[in-house]
C-alpha cells in the first residue's frame, strides 16, 4: 500500500491568495456543526447508489470493480468518538470513491491512518486542525497532478480555506479539478451574507478558471444552506446565472426529492456542483444520500450528525 499526503504550496495558476491558512470558526452546518461520514454496504466490495429519498442505498457487488465515483463527508470533528475511525475506513472501503472531499478534520493523522486502511489514497489538505478539508484520490485509477489551497486571503468568505486538486483519470487520461469546501455556518443574515458572496466568488474563479484551461470542475463538500428555498434566501445565484459555463447542480435532484444530509434538521446542505463540462463529459450522473445514520447504531451519536453524499459518474 502506499499513500502520499500532499501539503502543498498552490502550484496551479490560480486565483486567490497563497499565504497562510485561513482561519476557521467552530461552527458548521446550517443551525449546527457539520459533519458526515458513514457509507453503506459496509461489507466490502463496490456499491451502488440510487437516488432519490432517505431510502437510498449502496450495496455491495460481489468485488466487481467499481465506476468513477465521488464522495463528500462532513466528519464533525473527526473523529468524534474512539468508534470514528472504524466506521470511516469501512465506508471508505465499501464506497470505493475515485475522489472523496472530507471536512472538519481534527485529527489529520488520524484520518490518514483510516483512509491507508481502506486502500491507496493520495492526499491533497487545507487549513490546520481543527476544521481541516482533505480531498483523498484513488490512486490506482487516478493521480493528483498539482493542488493546494484557494482564498487564503478571504477569510470573511471562506473562515477555512478551500483545498483544490488538479486530478487525472489513469484509463483516460482525462482531468477534472476538484474543489473541497467547507462554508460559513449558522443561520443569521450574515452568515447567510457571507456564504452567498462565497459562492460568488468561486463561481467567478470557476468561470476564469474555465476560460483559461476548459477541465471539468467540481464543487464538492459542506455548502451549509440549501438549494431550494425562498428566493430571497438563495445563496446560490451565481451558479444558476452562469452561462460561460452553465453550472449544473448535481445534488438538486436529491434535495428536491425530499432527502437531506444534516441529520439533526433534516436539511441537504452538502453538495455537488460541477461545471457544464463535466455534465457534457457524465451526462449521467447522479448524486444520492447515503442514510447512514438509519444503518449504523448510534452513528450521529458516536461518528457525525452527516450524511454522506455519492455521485454515481457512470451509474450501472
Amino acid at each position: 500500500m502506499t499513500h502520499l499526503a500532499l501539503r502543498v504550496a498552490l502550484l496551479l495558476a490560480l486565483g486567490g491568495g497563497c499565504g497562510d491558512a485561513a482561519s476557521s470558526d467552530g461552527s458548521s452546518g446550517s443551525g449546527g456543526s457539520g459533519g458526515s461520514s458513514g457509507s453503506q454496504g459496509l461489507g466490502g466490495g463496490a456499491s451502488s447508489s440510487t437516488a432519490g429519498s432517505s431510502g437510498a442505498t449502496s450495496t455491495g457487488t460481489g468485488g466487481a470493480a467499481p465506476g468513477p465515483s465521488m464522495l463528500a463527508w462532513n466528519l464533525e470533528g473527526y473523529p468524534k468518538t474512539s468508534r470514528a475511525p472504524e466506521v470511516v475506513q469501512s465506508v471508505i472501503a465499501a464506497q470505493r470513491p475515485t475522489i472523496a472531499a472530507f471536512v472538519e478534520i481534527d485529527d489529520l493523522e488520524g484520518l490518514e491512518a483510516a483512509i491507508d486502511a481502506s486502500g491507496d489514497y493520495a492526499l491533497a489538505i487545507a487549513n490546520d486542525p481543527p476544521f481541516a478539508t482533505v480531498i483523498a484520490v484513488d490512486t490506482q485509477v487516478a493521480t493528483i497532478l498539482d493542488g493546494g489551497e484557494l482564498f487564503t486571503d478571504d477569510s470573511y468568505r471562506f473562515p477555512r480555506a478551500p483545498v483544490i486538486a488538479r486530478v487525472e483519470l489513469l484509463a483516460t487520461g482525462e482531468q477534472v479539478e476538484v474543489i473541497g469546501l467547507h462554508l460559513k455556518a449558522q443561520i443569521d443574515e450574515e452568515s447567510e451574507a457571507r456564504r452567498r458572496e462565497a459562492n460568488d466568488r468561486l463561481a467567478q474563479w470557476c468561470v476564469s478558471r474555465h476560460a483559461s484551461v476548459g477541465n471539468p470542475i467540481v464543487l464538492l463538500g459542506d455548502f451549509n444552506d440549501e438549494l431550494t428555498g425562498p428566493a430571497s434566501d438563495d445563496v446560490y445565484g451565481a451558479y444558476r446565472q452562469s452561462t460561460t459555463p452553465p453550472f449544473v447542480l448535481l445534488t438538486e435532484p436529491a434535495e428536491l426529492a425530499g432527502d437531506y444530509t444534516y441529520v439533526p434538521f433534516e436539511a441537504f446542505i452538502d453538495h455537488a456542483i460541477a461545471t457544464e463540462p463535466f455534465a457534457a463529459r457524465w451526462p449521467e450522473a447522479v448524486a444520492s444520500v447515503l442514510p447512514l445514520d438509519e444503518e449504523v447504531a448510534d452513528y450521529v451519536r458516536d461518528v457525525t450528525d452527516h450524511r454522506p453524499i455519492r455521485v454515481e459518474l457512470e451509474p450501472r
